[in-house]
């Protein structure tokens, strides 16, 4: 039964420090987002473009210490595939 007991913390411990640690903070919008807000106000519309993709959006700020960026309508498209490259 100890053995049991001593497997099982061995797996849970690992997991329970990572939750502890608590969620990862968010990434900083890419220099695109923040240029295309550089002249604007909360709440204006932008746009910017990444890799030949248009994203429109809006210009805000998690806080009032922190740059305006144009925070996307809709999440951008996913990254190429990369398993193509083996044909």
């Amino acid at each position: 039964m100890k053995l049991v007991a001593i497997s099982f913390a061995a797996l849970v411990v690992p997991f329970a420090l990572a939750a502890a640690e608590g969620p990862r903070p968010p990434h900083p919008p890419p220099k695109q987002a923040l240029d295309a807000c550089a002249k604007a106000k909360q709440g204006d519309t932008c746009s910017f473009k990444i890799d030949d993709h248009e994203i429109k959006g809006t210009c805000e700020t998690p806080d009032a210490k922190k740059p305006l960026a144009c925070r996307p309508d809709r999440p951008p498209p996913p990254p190429p595939d990369c398993d193509d490259e083996d044909d």
